[in-house]
């Protein structure tokens, strides 16, 4: 039953962002984002921003994610829903090993500790970003609370007296 409901949480974590991967606002603004990155002022980069904002902020709402992020194809954040700026976010986020992991498929990062005391346990998945042609034009990175599956661990309703859980994941 908790393996059942662990694995639920992650089939529907992946489902989530494969819908974001491939929404069609994000798939046309993004490479107008990052093609405007330098001219913050211009219509084509306020019009890019207004539309996703509007689009990423739904889905962390909905999906109750503590920030959804766009980075352009060398990594460097462009966006970001949490409200923190991008150097606290690269401080604050775990090694950038799935930022390449990401470029080939949907990735999950290990569990890591954030700086806010709100949400102290996290883990980032993220996918790659295709223009509607295909080209690779940056990835969607959603950094999850681990609140939840923490929750589901702690609970030893139906173990037997330790309450142990092993969770790994297969790699390669």
């Amino acid at each position: 039953l908790k393996k059942d409901r662990i694995e639920a949480f992650f089939n529907t974590w992946r489902s989530q962002i494969a819908m974001a991967q491939h929404n069609p606002d994000i798939e046309h603004y993004l490479p107008v984002l990052v093609a405007n990155a330098g001219n913050k002022e211009s219509p084509a980069y306020r019009q890019a921003f207004t539309e996703l904002e509007e689009q990423l902020q739904v889905i962390q709402m909905v999906n109750g994610y503590l920030n959804v992020l766009l980075v352009d194809p060398r990594g460097n954040i462009i966006y970001s829903s949490g409200g923190r700026d991008r150097t606290q976010l690269s401080k604050a986020l775990p090694p950038v090993k799935y930022f390449s992991e990401a470029r080939k498929n949907i990735f999950f990062s290990d569990i890591y500790r954030r700086s806010s005391e709100n949400a102290p346990l996290a883990m980032i998945g993220a996918a790659p970003i295709h223009d509607v042609q295909g080209v690779f034009v940056g990835e969607i990175v959603v950094e999850q609370g681990m609140d939840l599956i923490y929750r589901t661990i702690l609970d030893t309703t139906g173990l037997g007296l330790t309450g142990e859980v092993v969770i790994s994941r297969r790699e390669g």
